[in-house]
């Protein structure tokens, strides 16, 4: 089980903290729309398409309760409660 901290560590990319789940859905066939890591008025974000649903991370990450998982139709969105940083797949249905 992965565990993932509720911040990066002093000195890293705000979003640094998610990287490791970057990677996995990255290794699970996800593309990244853009670039990896984007920012907007909202705070940072990593924007990916592909099959993959994010509340299946529990099977492999220890989440913090200040990292929370929502799907909407095609959007599973995940978002730091901390950093304000998030991650959004949209599935292909």
């Amino acid at each position: 089980m992965i565990e993932i901290s509720e911040q990066s560590q002093q000195g890293e990319m705000i979003y640094s903290h998610l990287d490791p789940v970057v990677d996995h859905l990255l290794s699970t066939g996800c593309e990244l729309s853009g670039a990896r890591w984007q920012s907007n008025r909202e705070g940072y974000y990593c924007k990916l398409s592909g099959d993959y649903d994010l509340t299946s991370l529990s099977n492999g990450f220890n989440l913090p309760e200040t990292i929370y998982i929502t799907n909407k139709g095609k959007l599973s969105h995940l978002f730091c409660d901390k950093s304000g940083a998030h991650i959004e797949v949209w599935r292909n249905l």
